[in-house]
Formats: C-alpha cells, sequence, structure tokens
C-alpha cells in the first residue's frame, strides 16, 4: 500500500507545463502590476467608516482601512529592484547611487513617489538592454 510524494516546488499540474512560470514572466507580470498601480490616483492612506443599519433599529459600525496607494507603488517598485537586482550593469549601479543618494534623507511622500518613478524608469532602461522588453506580438 505505497503512497506516491508528491513534491510541491517541482509540481507543475500533473506534468503538464502550462503553469510553469519562466524568470522574464515574472518580471513582466510584476511590471504589469506596477503599471496598474500606476494608473490610481495616489491617494494618502485613510479609514473608511460605515453605519451599516440593521433590522429592529440597530445599527453597526464598519471600518475598513484604505492603504496609501503611494506606499503600495513604492514597495511595488522596490520589488521589481530586488528581482532584477543581479542582472545590474555598470550603467545602472551609477544610477542606482544617484537614486539611493535622492531618497536618504527625503521624508515626503509624493517626493519619494517621483523618486521612485525615476528608479522605475532607470530599471525599465535595463530590462531593454538586456533584452527583457521583446517586441514581440502574438495573433
Amino acid at each position: 500500500m505505497g503512497e506516491d510524494f508528491i513534491d510541491a516546488e517541482s509540481y507543475y499540474g500533473g506534468g503538464s507545463n502550462k503553469f510553469k512560470l519562466t524568470f522574464e514572466e515574472i518580471v513582466m507580470r510584476h511590471l504589469r502590476q506596477i503599471c496598474s498601480l500606476s494608473c490610481d490616483e495616489f491617494r494618502g492612506g485613510y479609514t473608511n467608516k460605515q453605519i451599516i443599519a440593521l433590522p429592529g433599529g440597530m445599527s453597526t459600525k464598519n471600518e475598513t482601512y484604505i492603504p496609501d496607494a503611494r506606499l503600495r507603488y513604492n514597495q511595488a517598485v522596490d520589488t521589481l529592484y530586488d528581482l532584477i537586482f543581479s542582472f545590474f550593469d555598470e550603467e545602472m549601479e551609477k544610477k542606482d547611487d544617484n537614486l539611493k543618494e535622492q531618497e536618504k534623507d527625503c521624508k515626503d511622500k509624493d517626493k519619494k513617489v517621483e523618486i521612485k518613478r525615476n528608479m522605475l524608469r532607470a530599471l525599465c532602461s535595463l530590462l531593454k538592454r538586456l533584452n527583457f522588453l521583446r517586441e514581440e506580438s502574438y495573433e
């Protein structure tokens, strides 16, 4: 009565490679997520408070925290940075030193977003140099 053991890290859906992701696909999916975050208004975090009426004349208070969109964007850019850090070339290292110096003493959240936008531009330029951003179309 032997049981088959399936190693979760090497399992791809019954031997199919349809769920297997390459590193490039992971980077591109994350870049897509950053683009999605950048389409939203960069507003600060806040708590949305609602009073909900219940039957019998009772009510309850519901509070939902809405995260700071600027911090989410900054964190997403930092994650992309971490993903491709080992691929940095000399040009990217120079830009990185400059941007890190700007960010070091910055306390203003809006200014930090601008620094992260510059970081994202530098990272995308690096991805282009590394040929991550292939210009292919599928029909």
